[in-house]
């Protein structure tokens, strides 16, 4: 039980949730196409995905922490990363960088994600995060958290 508290108190708010795309928290250096967009890795739907065209292995998806009803920088420790899956592991590094005083500085890099992925890392504050993707194929990230 305390442990079940600990996870309901560490992921209780994410700051990357965008449902719909309406704050529109999200941008991609590189997007499928219409259905396919950044705001999909934010909506808290494991069905939709942001998509890279099929010759894109690498590219990158930012997130404006500052956008939303609570404004400003946020203080962060945990990230979340989902690919979607039912088109196999595709991604085979990452590295989140966090915006502080508008430089980009590396927070935390790993490997593969697959289904999911769970970051953490002494807490930071940021203004957004940027995270560099480099896959096997075109990239389909399902789900982006940041807590």
């Amino acid at each position: 039980m305390e442990f079940k508290k600990v996870l309901q108190k560490d992921f209780a708010t994410n700051f990357a949730e965008d449902p719909e795309g309406e704050i529109k928290k999200a941008t991609a250096s590189d997007e499928r196409g219409l259905g396919f967009d950044a705001s999909f890795a934010l909506d808290g739907d494991a069905d939709t995905f942001w998509g890279t065209k099929d010759d894109v292995k690498s590219a990158s998806l930012e997130i404006d922490l500052t956008k939303g009803a609570d404004g400003g920088k946020k203080s962060i420790s945990r990230i979340v990363l989902q690919e979607q899956i039912e088109f196999g592991q595709r991604v085979t590094a990452f590295k989140v960088l966090a915006q502080q005083n508008r430089k980009w500085v590396p927070i935390a890099e790993g490997t593969t994600i697959g289904y999911k992925r769970i970051l953490r890392f002494a807490k930071t504050e940021a203004e957004k995060l940027k995270i560099e993707f480099e896959g096997k194929a075109a990239l389909c990230i399902s789900e982006v958290g940041v807590y």
